[in-house]
């Protein structure tokens, strides 16, 4: 079963993400599916470093303005683009 949670503006999530992390920078609305949330904690956990989220959930004006494939894991509140901060190292496996 698919959960897609349409997040409300200043909401929590987790310990570090807020919901307008994830906001669509076109329409500024946040689909979030929890388990990117849990994963994105989880190495934010990890690692001991920030981790930024440059573009969660877009639209579908927002997805082609920048590129995005047709069927973009983004439109679906499935994916963010990221960016770790500070200077952890970690090597990683799956």
């Amino acid at each position: 079963m698919l959960c897609v949670k349409l997040a409300e503006e200043g909401q929590r999530l987790s310990e570090h993400f807020q919901a307008r992390e994830f906001a669509c920078s076109c329409c500024g609305m946040a689909l979030v599916h929890p388990e990117l949330v849990r994963k994105l904690q989880g190495l934010r956990s990890a690692i001991g470093a920030p981790v930024y989220v440059t573009s969660g959930y877009r639209c579908a004006g927002c997805n082609a303005a920048v590129g995005g494939a047709e069927n973009s894991y983004h439109l679906f509140g499935m994916a963010a683009d990221i960016w770790v901060g500070g200077s952890a190292r970690c090597s990683w496996r799956n």
